[in-house]
């Protein structure tokens, strides 16, 4: 067998060239490293009778949480979804109104961290990612009062906490009466540390 030493130059080449932009390209595809399952079993969000409307989720992350405003520490929330018919449905991350609200009177905003699209196949289980600012995190430093507590994050137990709140409204984007019904499960929030 005879080989072509142009041909084999090129490829090595071509090798280093693809490792080098691999590992140029790698520390930001590693923004989130750690994570907390926050759901994991299925949840049924809306208006029928096995539904919740919100749905809340309380956890606590590391003291050391990384909560640079650098976009390469980006946090991204993960969740499955099922069944959404509308696209007003919303998830927040630490509210400053720990209730739904109409789309169009929205004073929790500032803290949605992702609309949840609405889906023509919606039998099928969509799997969802969102980044979002790691700085809106809450760390898990120790506290006695809410006020010991950054980003709307609160109190409890002796340590700051976080808090989702996922919201189902209806097709005029209000949140009571005719509210979409849909599944969340494997609700994941993915972070940095120190």
């Amino acid at each position: 067998m005879k080989i072509q030493i142009p041909g084999l130059i090129w490829g090595l080449s071509f090798l280093a060239v693809c490792l080098s932009v691999t590992l140029t390209v790698m520390p930001q595809a590693q923004a989130a490293s750690d994570y907390i399952v926050v759901q994991k079993n299925r949840v049924v969000i809306g208006n029928q009778s096995d539904a919740v409307n919100p749905l809340f989720r309380t956890f606590i992350l590391p003291r050391n949480v990384n909560r640079s405003r650098n976009p390469q520490n980006s946090a991204i929330l993960q969740y499955s979804v099922q069944s959404v018919d509308i696209a007003f449905n919303e998830i927040y991350l630490n509210p400053p109104v720990e209730r739904c609200l109409d789309q169009s009177a929205d004073d929790n905003q500032s803290a949605s961290i992702s609309l949840i699209p609405f889906e023509t196949a919606n039998t099928e289980i969509h799997a969802r990612h969102s980044t979002f600012r790691a700085n809106r995190l809450q760390s898990g430093k120790s506290c006695r009062t809410g006020s010991d507590c950054k980003q709307s994050g609160f109190c409890e137990g002796g340590f700051c906490r976080n808090r989702l709140m996922i919201c189902s409204r209806n097709s005029a984007g209000t949140s009571t009466g005719g509210l979409d019904n849909f599944i969340i499960r494997a609700l994941t929030i993915h972070y940095r540390l120190r």
